[in-house]
């Protein structure tokens, strides 16, 4: 059999590396759970007790989850 067919050189294999992400840079932050974007953490008073509400400028009120992955465009901005 064809040795080249086995055993491709080197110079004819490209790996693309995956890009890597150093773990102790990666921050979670609260996003929205839908699309991902940052959410707006707002802090308010009622009755004397302290509430916290999180909105998300294309999804109103959500309740966040932690993520690393965040999106950084914007809503309603069409690519």
């Amino acid at each position: 059999m064809n040795q080249s067919l086995i055993f491709p050189s080197a110079a004819t294999m490209e790996w693309q590396r995956p890009i890597y992400r150093d773990p102790t840079t990666l921050r979670p932050e609260l996003v929205c759970p839908h699309c991902k974007r940052k959410t707006v953490e707002r802090r308010c008073l009622i009755d004397d007790h302290p509430v916290i509400t999180h909105h998300c400028s294309e999804h109103r009120d959500v309740i966040p989850m932690r993520s690393i992955i965040v999106r950084e465009d914007f809503a309603g901005v069409a690519a």
